[in-house]
């Protein structure tokens, strides 16, 4: 089984995938909150107030594998803060963290 397989094979199992998603937010900076976040089974991520965790296969699912964009068998987590703009109904991305 390749690595992108095992990965896929991890984001089928809810428990499995939440507990991926936790252990790369606990591997964050002091910026990141540890606590509250809400598991989004469905869209594969956590989000926490202004946060968002997203499990992707990859950093870039849609690029292949290169030194940027490595396939593990866990998958990867990107965690983004979001802003509230005027308009309650829209959601900007402002800064991403790895």
């Amino acid at each position: 089984m390749t690595n992108e397989q095992k990965a896929i094979e991890l984001s089928k199992d809810r428990e499995l995938l939440r507990q991926r998603i936790l252990v790369a937010i606990a591997a964050t900076g002091k910026n990141i909150p540890k606590r509250g976040w809400k598991y989004d089974y469905v869209n594969r991520c956590m989000t926490n107030g202004g946060f968002v965790a997203q499990w992707n296969v990859r950093p870039y699912p849609h690029r292949p594998t290169s030194d940027r964009n490595q396939q593990t068998n866990n998958g990867s987590v990107t965690i983004l803060e979001m802003a509230i703009m005027l308009d309650p109904f829209s959601v900007a991305i402002t800064k991403e963290t790895h």
